[in-house]
């Protein structure tokens, strides 16, 4: 198990490829469960709510599949297993390191967010986050990292978008969830 995580680590510093962890279910299982539960706790602080657990649900197995999708019209789905395991487990460690920063942000009334030094933290969290997923589909697509970053921005985008759809906003700050981040950001550069 500790060498589990010492490649999942590894892989958000680039020094591993998806291709380096161990292709079982179980790891992509465990991979699922520790991101389902690390944002639903990053969002119990804010709320306690069946809506939260389904919308972490949703925005999961969404994601999973648009990623099969892409793997799939590439005809490579057979790294889905090792993709997903990686894409879950390395948004994992960062949904841990982002947590302690994310009490003090506070969303105002009129839906701007309060700019802060917790906030550019998370922020550049989401965009390291975002740098990581695209370096694991560069690896399972064999894309130009431009093509993989923009896949990676419009998968979390699409899952986060229809997750939205199909079960509601939350009750949550969004800023939370590094599978939220990266599709927020056009709203924080907004800002």
């Amino acid at each position: 198990m500790l060498v589990f995580f010492e490649t999942l680590l590894k892989i958000c510093f680039f020094k591993a490829k998806p291709q380096d962890l161990p292709a079982g279910r179980q790891w992509m299982i465990i991979s699922t469960v520790l991101i389902i539960g690390a944002t639903i706790l990053a969002s119990l602080s804010k709320e306690s709510s069946n809506q939260i657990v389904l919308f972490a649900l949703t925005q999961v197995a969404l994601y999973a599949l648009i990623i099969w999708i892409i793997l799939k019209l590439k005809g490579v789905q057979s790294r889905w297993l090792q993709t997903i395991t990686a894409l879950f487990g390395t948004s994992f460690l960062l949904q841990l390191v982002a947590i302690p920063f994310s009490g003090d942000i506070n969303t105002i009334d009129s839906g701007t967010i309060k700019i802060s030094n917790d906030l550019l933290i998370i922020f550049t969290i989401s965009i390291w986050n975002l740098f990581i997923v695209a370096f694991i589909l560069k690896q399972a697509l064999e894309n130009s990292f431009f093509a993989a970053l923009v896949l990676a921005f419009f998968a979390q985008a699409i899952s986060l978008t229809l997750a939205l759809s199909f079960v509601g906003a939350p009750a949550i700050d969004p800023v939370l969830s590094n599978l939220q981040l990266n599709s927020n950001l056009a709203d924080f550069i907004n800002v």
